[in-house]
């Protein structure tokens, strides 16, 4: 989901790739996989921004907390 997510954003297909990144996280988090979550949050976060969404701001929030769960365990 992640790519396809990646590959929505880069064809400017903002809602989709919204929800398939949206969903990845989902994923990953469950996976307990951080970093995958936290750079799938960053490209959300872009996407989010190109939509004028406010969230974005809370979304690289929650990935700089995320990324730094990882460090800390590593």
């Amino acid at each position: 989901m992640a790519r396809f997510g990646d590959a929505a954003f880069q064809a400017s297909r903002y809602p989709a790739a919204a929800e398939a990144l949206e969903e990845a996280i989902t994923l990953f988090r469950a996976a307990d996989d951080l970093p995958a979550a936290a750079d799938a949050m960053g490209t959300l976060g872009l996407v989010l921004q190109a939509l004028g969404d406010p969230r974005r701001w809370v979304i690289a929030t929650e990935a700089v907390e995320l990324t730094r769960a990882f460090l800390a365990r590593h």
